[in-house]
């Protein structure tokens, strides 16, 4: 196994660019990473700046039920390298649900009336959470 020490990497550089076309090449650690994101995550909230709560319904296949999100608030974003490979570039992105609310609601074919299944306020605590799957392919 390589051992990129300072002084290989430094004697690398000086036989020519490292950068296999790119404008740069940065390196972070995992944790180095989320750590960034959890501080700049932090400073958008100081500024006043963050995702605003989202709402929306979510319908099953023959849409009988549905799912009422209400006000989600989403907590600091935290990557995974998880699933990665070289020749496939994503991550996966997971946001905790820290604050909102939940209906589900069923909803007969015809003109039955709606009938309320269950709601809930939804709090961090309960660990629900958002996760996607992000391409880090240069985009033009």
């Amino acid at each position: 196994m390589a051992v990129n020490s300072l002084e290989s990497l430094l004697a690398r550089m000086k036989r020519g660019s490292i950068t296999h076309g790119w404008g740069a090449v940065v390196a972070f650690g995992r944790a180095q990473l989320n750590r960034l994101l959890q501080e700049q995550y932090l400073a958008w909230l100081h500024e006043g700046r963050f995702i605003p709560p989202i709402s929306g319904e979510v319908f099953n296949e023959n849409r009988t039920e549905f799912m009422k999100l209400e006000n989600l608030i989403l907590g600091r974003p935290v990557l995974s390298f998880a699933s990665s490979s070289l020749n496939q570039s994503f991550v996966t992105l997971t946001m905790n649900i820290v604050a909102g609310t939940y209906t589900a609601i069923n909803r007969p074919v015809g003109e039955g009336p709606q009938r309320l299944l269950s709601a809930r306020t939804i709090t961090e605590d309960l660990g629900f959470r958002i996760q996607m799957k992000l391409s880090l392919h240069q985009i033009q």
